[in-house]
């Protein structure tokens, strides 16, 4: 598998996971809008927002898991 090929699984992924919890959130998601709409652009706005926050837990996840993070407990701990 080439890393485009890779890279659009894994964000493939993302998006369906994320589109799957705003929708269990109650929330709507960008394909539920009239496209254009001022409605829509907010929604697509909340859902990057919601694509940063799981970005930002996943590299929370690997700083936490490094051995070279010095305030962490690495690999003695």
């Amino acid at each position: 598998m080439s890393h485009r090929n890779f890279h659009g699984t894994i964000l493939s992924g993302l998006k369906r996971g994320i589109r799957a919890i705003r929708r269990a959130q109650g929330k709507r998601n960008p394909e539920d809008c009239l496209p254009g709409s001022p409605e829509c652009l907010a929604i697509m706005e909340e859902f990057a927002r919601d694509v940063g926050r799981v970005l930002a837990l996943d590299i929370n996840d690997l700083e936490r898991n490094d051995d070279s993070n010095l305030h962490g407990a690495g690999t003695t701990g």
